[in-house]
């Protein structure tokens, strides 16, 4: 008989998930400031930051993403 796949901790990941979801407010309200800046005053370091913010709210998108792919189908009971 094989043994049953170990279930992931559901508390740690919908802790991360909140925590993810506030940072990914701040960084869509930081995107924004910049792109506005951008447009009123174009130069090379604002445009570098908000290429790295744009980076880190991909990235903390797909986490979130990975996160709900993980709980999504516990929550269905699948």
């Amino acid at each position: 008989m094989a043994a049953a796949p170990e279930l992931p901790d559901f508390d740690v990941l919908t802790q991360e998930r909140v925590v993810l979801q506030a940072d990914l407010r701040l960084l869509e309200r930081e995107l924004s400031r910049l792109q506005d800046r951008l447009a009123a005053f174009p130069n090379e370091i604002t445009e570098a930051q908000a290429r790295r913010v744009a980076v880190e709210l991909g990235l903390v998108n797909d986490r979130i993403d990975e996160i709900d792919a993980t709980l999504v189908p516990y929550r269905l009971g699948l």
